[in-house]
Order: structure tokens, then C-alpha cells, then sequence
């Protein structure tokens, strides 16, 4: 069974403010796989709703500062699990 990974940023909806769908200035792009994120289940996507980061796995190393720490420790963890370089 293969696994869904997508680079996301996290989008909060805050219907209770009006505010609808956003996304937090200084939020950082996570590794979500299968629609959860690898550094904590509270961010969630369901993939292919929300549009695509152009930032992707060949960027970690290049920008770290655009990703979420965990996220990418975990998924360098899951690469070498898996095999993949």
C-alpha cells in the first residue's frame, strides 16, 4: 500500500471568527503523510483539497527554514526505514 506524502502548510479554519480558511504568517510547511502530519496529529489535511506547496523533499536540506523541524527528522527517518535515499 503506498503512502500519500504531501508538503503542506497548515491552514486553520476559524469559522467561529469569520475569518474562514488561512494560513498563519509564520507557519512552517510540514511533511503530512496520509493527511497527518509527521511531527503531531493536530495538523491535518485531506489531500488534493487545498493547493500544493512548490516546496517539496529536495528542498529540506536546501531551505530548512521554510519546514518544520520534526517534520523533516521524521521523514529522513522514514526514507532511511524504507530504504530510499
Amino acid at each position: 500500500m503506498n503512502k500519500i506524502i504531501e508538503w503542506q502548510l497548515p491552514v486553520t479554519d476559524d469559522i467561529l471568527n469569520g475569518t474562514g480558511y488561512h494560513i498563519h504568517g509564520n507557519a512552517k510547511i510540514h511533511c503530512c503523510v496520509d493527511g497527518y502530519a509527521l511531527c503531531s496529529p493536530r495538523y491535518w489535511m485531506v489531500p488534493g483539497n487545498f493547493e500544493t506547496t512548490e516546496y517539496g523533499e529536495k528542498d529540506t536540506d536546501a531551505h530548512p527554514e521554510y519546514f518544520c523541524k520534526k517534520c523533516v527528522a521524521k521523514f529522513k527517518k522514514m526514507k532511511e526505514l524504507e530504504g530510499r535515499q
